[in-house]
């Protein structure tokens, strides 16, 4: 799965929960290195959660096939 982050996003963290609201993957970004991250993660219904530095939080339902 390729998360693409617009650019110029302060992100301070993603997490990613699976349907059974366990944490698949969590990351904290301590530097701005690009703004496409790559998770190898199975198949299944996620919820992404960011949190930008600003401390506002934005979520959206994930389908990876």
């Amino acid at each position: 799965m390729n998360v693409q982050l617009p650019a110029g996003a302060k992100v301070e963290s993603i997490v990613l929960v699976d349907a059974l609201g366990r944490i698949s993957n969590s990351l904290s970004l301590i530097s701005d290195s690009g703004n496409t991250l790559k998770l190898d993660i199975p198949a299944g219904l996620y919820s992404l959660i960011l949190t930008a530095k600003d401390g506002a939080v934005y979520s959206e339902k994930v389908v990876v096939e």
